[in-house]
């Protein structure tokens, strides 16, 4: 039976759940691996090669072969939600678990994947992907990145979105996603004590659906 990988955590579920009962009532099999469980140690995760066998994994004691997964979502696997007082170590520990982790991607067929991690790196850049859309000739939200609310302002008048270039901040100790956020000009006069760096700001563009 195919396969189906999923790469994600336990918290992107109400996203996730809704894909997979649509995946598997087609016929295909689903695995669904949980970074941040791994990181916990409530997932158990081993992966091995010797120098006479191939590259083993095994996850929650299930062994999967990566040639054999015909098709992999790249879902937030770099968010493990660890909670160390020592912030530091916490996030040099999420930099070597993201490491080893492209171990895996690297084994998995390139055709297999939906959103190669690599690429997924790359479209991240957000300004660099913004202008390459305008130089295809996309129609693209006024853009402005600065740490001047006074040149946020004198470039965009109306309601604004704020986003940030990967959207993982850290608040109180714990791992925070921020994702794209309307502010009306209300909301920006609460936030002129702050610094605006390092967001990114757009016209707010309004959706069709």
């Amino acid at each position: 039976m195919a396969e189906i990988a999923i790469f994600s955590t336990s918290f992107d579920r109400p996203t996730i759940e809704p894909v997979i009962r649509e995946i598997e009532e087609s016929g295909y099999n689903t695995w669904l691996y949980c970074s941040d469980r791994v990181a916990r140690q409530q997932d158990q995760l081993s992966f091995s090669v010797g120098k006479d066998s191939e590259f083993s994994l095994s996850y929650m004691g299930i062994s999967h072969i990566m040639s054999d997964i015909k098709s992999a979502w790249f879902r937030h696997p770099y968010l493990f939600n660890l909670d160390l007082d020592d912030r530091t170590k916490q996030m040099s520990l999420e930099n070597e678990m993201d490491a080893l982790q492209e171990s895996i991607w690297q084994l998995i067929p390139g055709e297999a994947w939906m959103n190669h991690p690599l690429q997924m790196a790359k479209i991240q850049k957000k300004i660099a992907q913004l202008c390459l859309a305008k130089e295809l000739g996309f129609e693209i939200p006024k853009t402005v990145v600065s740490n001047d609310w006074a040149e946020i302002d004198r470039f965009l008048d109306n309601d604004i979105v704020l986003k940030m270039s990967k959207g993982l901040i850290y608040v109180n100790n714990k791992s925070r996603v921020l994702y794209t956020t309307k502010l009306t000009k209300a909301n920006r006069a609460e936030l002129k004590d702050n610094s605006p760096f390092p967001g990114i700001y757009q016209d707010y563009v309004s959706k069709k659906r």
